[in-house]
């Protein structure tokens, strides 16, 4: 059954069962709209030069809503933004084109009992700027013909404002390039015969009637047709596949992934795809080696606060403020914290030496690095709780790290009780 959140999102629970497929159906009622009608019809691929023009669009597409770092979550261990997979979408071929050959190399999937090819592709710098074709079992088997001429480090600074911190140089600064670059994108693609696709569009307006094929559920649409929604989940042993609803063409579309809804922190869902799914009704795939998981689909171009990260993954994902620039209460954005800085979103003295993060970034230190003796050498400022400025001091005696401590704010030592910038 499916569970509809905020900002247009959806979420649902996989089982799967070794050996036998189980699939549970998004709640809602067909409406009148046929999705043979409204479907897309994909682009027919001819020749492999066909194949390296759609990669090397979805290449030049990539913008702010697909950045990749940091590598780890702010709750638990598991990776979430190390690496994305980015559902490129379906492409027909041509039997007697040179994109045939590409079946070679890959063994079929049966989609409502109809044959389709499923490819992944990734960039690398290892040699030169290329990109790989690979099999599902990551088996590299070709590339592009003509190395894409762009600066490794280019993309990262237009996405990432800028470039590095400026406290950062030489390997550090490499390092920082390295953590943000695109190579750890990859693509997803589904190519099927020109002469099958009728028969797909046949079987998915089947399925939207709720009369499908044996063996598949129906697709469905959601009460409130202006949201994401799932239609229809199939999962096996080892293969995922989810339906989604969108609204609008080629909407932007998280798909959000935990093994468990126990957790009491909203923050700890994992980035596991992004894709643009044509409307009414789109399909990614993907493995799937858990027995039981959570999937969330929530659209990812809404930005309430304009702080460059999409307010899902500010609620799901990172625990941030999605209508609050600064959700740490300082004068650092949460991107500029979370992508270009490398802080964690929430502390303001990530590295907990007394000195909140945007001082030492003013005066040029690494806030992720501890200072020894800064309070000692430092004007610390402090504020009450609605951020005011109310004095001054030069020693870290006490409340250093975010703690409360007495100090004499007044030439009349007036002693207060306040708190220093290095906590919410």
């Amino acid at each position: 059954m499916a569970v509809t959140h905020g900002m247009g999102a959806s979420v649902i629970a996989v089982a799967a069962r070794s050996g036998l497929a189980s699939f549970l159906v998004a709640a809602g009622v067909i409406g009148p709209r046929s999705a043979a009608a409204d479907w897309f019809i994909p682009d027919n691929l001819v020749t492999l030069e066909d194949l390296d023009g759609i990669v090397a669009g979805e290449y030049a597409s990539l913008t702010n809503f697909a950045f990749i770092y940091p590598p780890r979550t702010v709750v638990g261990t598991n990776d979430c933004f190390s690496h994305f997979e980015l559902w490129g979408g379906w492409y027909t071929f041509s039997p007697e084109g040179g994109i045939a050959g590409v079946t070679n190399y890959l063994q079929p999937t049966l989609h409502y009992g109809i044959p389709m090819w499923k490819l992944a592709v990734v960039e690398t710098t290892a040699v030169s700027r290329v990109w790989l074709y690979q099999a599902p079992d990551g088996t590299a088997f070709g590339t592009n013909d003509t190395p894409a001429s762009l600066d490794p480090q280019q993309w990262v600074r237009d996405v990432y404002r800028g470039g590095p911190p400026s406290y950062l140089s030489g390997a550090e600064a490499e390092e920082w390039y390295d953590e943000r670059d695109r190579s750890r994108f990859g693509f997803g693609f589904t190519l099927i015969s020109s002469n099958d696709w009728p028969l797909l569009i046949a079987a998915i307006a089947a399925a939207a009637t709720n009369n499908p094929p044996p063996g598949y559920p129906p697709l469905v649409l959601p009460e409130d047709t202006n949201r994401v929604a799932f239609a229809a989940v199939l999962a096996s042993s080892n293969e995922l596949s989810l339906s989604v609803y969108t609204p609008v063409d080629k909407l932007p579309v998280d798909l959000l992934t935990r093994p468990t809804l126990e957790q009491a922190a909203t923050n700890s869902w994992l980035i596991r795809s992004t894709f643009t799914p044509s409307a009414p009704f789109d399909t990614w795939s993907g493995p799937y080696l858990g027995s039981t998981g959570f999937f969330l689909a929530a659209r990812c171009d809404t930005d309430s606060d304009n702080d460059g990260i999409a307010d899902d993954r500010e609620t799901f994902v990172l625990g941030t403020d999605p209508h609050k620039w600064d959700s740490a209460g300082l004068a650092i954005g949460d991107f500029a914290r979370m992508y270009v800085y490398g802080l964690a979103p929430l502390l303001r003295d990530t590295n907990g030496d007394g000195m909140d993060d945007d001082e030492a970034i003013l005066r040029g230190m690494n806030p992720v690095t501890q200072h020894a003796g800064v309070g000692a050498s430092t004007i610390r400022y402090l504020y009450d709780q609605d951020d005011r400025l109310t004095g001054a001091f030069t020693t870290t005696s006490g409340g250093t790290g975010g703690g409360a401590a007495l100090y004499n704010l007044s030439p009349a030592h007036n002693v207060q009780s306040v708190s220093e910038r290095s906590a919410p």
